[in-house]
């Protein structure tokens, strides 16, 4: 009898430790199955962030430019008020794509130096040769590593000049912000010896220096700054 009992015992012990094997096998098999669709879904999300679409901010896109006087070169500078661009409102899959081929045009009448009478000047006697109806109209290139060329149409013909190109990211949306840098000669590669003349001639007294030279400087430097929206935030929830 109490052979048979231990017999019986031994079995039900087996019994329920193959249960609790099974169980566990269950369990474990249950718990990988949901880590790995959390972990698909979350792949998923990851992946939809990791296609932002882009926006140009034309409210805060800065287009500066410093001229220069005397052999000391002093530096007077300026920036332009009226820009327009032909993608405003418009939607691309990445900033690079959004750049390139992207129309410009600047009303050079908005240029802004700080002063009226230089302002009422560079008009007439600079701007006033360089484009038509006072208008720069141009395009942009795509971004090679770290330069951009630059096309512009100056009464009808077009001009290439290549710009130093950067980009960074600014938090908390992850927004890009592009900035090209470079210095155009007027001369060179404007060929834009009339307007340079015209301005030199008619500042002939006011850009003489303590060394009794008068010196207009034909290289002028543009700075170009623009902010491009990251629409894929969601900006009221993170604000």
């Amino acid at each position: 009898m109490k052979e048979m009992r231990f017999i019986a015992n031994k079995r039900q012990y087996i019994s329920s430790l193959l249960f609790l094997m099974l169980c566990s096998v269950f369990l474990f098999s249950s718990c990988h199955y949901f880590n790995n669709k959390q972990e698909k879904d979350n792949s998923f999300k990851m992946g939809e962030a990791a296609h932002p679409l882009y926006k140009l901010d034309v409210a805060k896109t800065e287009i500066s430019w410093n001229a220069y006087k005397t052999n000391d070169k002093i530096k007077v500078g300026g920036y332009f008020k009226d820009v327009s661009i032909d993608r405003e409102d418009q939607i691309f899959n990445s900033f690079y794509d959004l750049i390139d081929g992207l129309k410009f045009s600047i009303n050079s009448l908005s240029s802004s130096s700080g002063d009226a009478m230089r302002d009422l000047t560079l008009n007439d006697y600079f701007f006033s040769y360089l484009s038509q109806d006072f208008r720069i109209n141009g395009a942009l290139g795509r971004p090679i590593n770290d330069s951009i060329d630059v096309f512009f149409d100056i009464f009808g013909q077009e001009k290439v000049i290549r710009l130093a190109f950067v980009n960074y990211t600014i938090p908390p949306y992850f927004d890009q912000v592009i900035e090209l840098k470079g210095t155009i000669h007027i001369e060179k590669q404007f060929n834009a010896i009339k307007a340079y003349n015209s301005l030199h001639e008619k500042c002939i007294n006011l850009h003489r220096g303590a060394d009794g030279i008068s010196k207009t400087w034909k290289e002028v430097v543009v700075n170009v700054r623009a902010v491009i929206i990251n629409t894929s935030v969601d900006r009221i929830k993170n604000h």
